[in-house]
């Protein structure tokens, strides 16, 4: 539900939703782990929505400022998403694979 709600507050994403997703995702409840990777998704998958336009526009690097923050967002919690399929808990290695989807 929450996620839900950042990616109908924030439809151009949140890197500060982003940031507070990143730092529960290593939390020793299962629970709060899964739920983390479910908010850095809806918080970043705008960030990737722009960056892949901007590849589709332009043949090199960032053009604007507006895309280069996009990217450095979208990668970071690429990346760190990533990270959480190996997670000993296969609910939160789930919910990974459903926010790589989405991202």
């Amino acid at each position: 539900a929450a996620a839900a709600a950042v990616a109908a507050a924030r439809p151009r994403g949140s890197a500060s939703a982003i940031t507070a997703a990143l730092l529960r995702l290593t939390h020793t409840i299962p629970k709060v782990r899964r739920a983390s990777v479910e908010f850095l998704a809806a918080a970043a998958a705008p960030f990737g929505a722009t960056v892949h336009e901007s590849r589709g526009s332009r043949a090199s690097g960032p053009s604007d400022e507006h895309t280069r923050d996009a990217e450095a967002c979208w990668s970071q919690a690429l990346e760190a998403t990533a990270l959480r399929l190996e997670d000993d808990e296969e609910k939160v290695r789930s919910a990974t694979v459903a926010a790589l989807v989405l991202l």
